[in-house]
């Protein structure tokens, strides 16, 4: 289960934010081919368990939002986690080009509007690092500072946003390991 004061946010009939395993999430991404990198890979923590969409090529918008923080008396916050995500299109704007997947942290405080603080949206299953090997897994990190340095009711939204086209070796955000240290 998500922790405490966690709330799941959908705007799809089917897609929600689950935990569980790479065989737990083996079909969420609608992929159902044999190329192994098309699926989510074990996490390498020792856990193994991760947050995932349920339904990736669900239409709609399905946002996983932290409980609010107080991060009063400190200039800002470290934000790291493990993502993994499969997305037609590439860091497109979900606005302008409607038929591109979404998948991106927010974050926001004082119930102010959002503001983009990780976009991962590209193919991790791809060699995007040039090292031979699809990506898998990759650490994101972002320093926050004037976005919730010494300000309370800081609250992280992860987004998972499908578009109107599918990507053909499936569409999904799997996130782990989320952290926020303070500064």
């Amino acid at each position: 289960t998500f922790g405490e004061h966690w709330e799941i946010w959908s705007g799809s009939e089917t897609a929600t934010w689950v935990i569980g395993d790479s065989a737990a999430a083996h079909g969420a991404s609608g992929y159902t081919g044999t190329t192994a990198s098309y699926y989510i890979p074990e996490h390498p923590d020792s856990a193994g368990t991760f947050a995932y969409v349920s339904d990736g090529r669900a239409q709609g918008k399905t946002v996983l939002m932290t409980p609010f923080l107080d991060f009063g008396g400190h200039a800002s916050a470290l934000l790291e986690f493990d993502a993994f995500a499969m997305t037609y299109g590439t860091f497109y704007d979900p606005v302008n080009y409607t038929y591109a997947d979404h998948a991106a942290v927010y974050v926001r405080s004082q119930s102010e509007p959002w503001h983009l603080a990780v976009n991962v949206t590209y193919n991790h299953s791809s060699d995007n690092n040039g090292d031979g090997e699809p990506d898998g897994w990759v650490r994101e990190r972002a320093d926050l500072g004037e976005l919730v340095g010494n300000k309370d009711r800081v609250q992280f939204g992860i987004v998972w946003q499908a578009g109107s086209y599918t990507n053909f070796a499936g569409d999904i955000l799997a996130i782990d390991d989320f952290t926020v240290k303070t500064l």
